[in-house]
């Protein structure tokens, strides 16, 4: 799901939080992965963002990324200005992450 479905969905009546959900938790279910993905809890895949808001006053805050984790390691980080680090040129992407 995009910021962009996701700011569609909470201005429709899921407000922020059943936006989050539908985009997580629901999602993982939907397609038989609830067991391993979707939920911040132990033994489920270490896959988060951090942002510069609390996207359950204002989903919008989904749009300003501060830095992904990926199976439990950082792999971008915006903090500080500019991209960010990023993951060296000499490591592949961690999946599913996409650049």
């Amino acid at each position: 799901m995009t910021v962009l479905e996701a700011e569609l969905l909470s201005r429709a009546g899921l407000g922020p939080r059943g936006a989050l959900l539908a985009a997580t938790a629901n999602a993982a279910e939907l397609v038989g992965l609830g067991s391993r993905i979707g939920k911040v809890a132990v033994g489920y895949a270490a896959d988060l963002i951090a942002v510069h808001g609390d996207p359950l006053e204002d989903i919008s805050a989904l749009r300003s990324i501060d830095w992904v984790m990926s199976r439990g390691e950082v792999v971008r980080d915006t903090r500080g200005g500019g991209r960010g680090k990023l993951w060296s040129s000499d490591q592949s992407l961690p999946a599913p992450f996409v650049a």
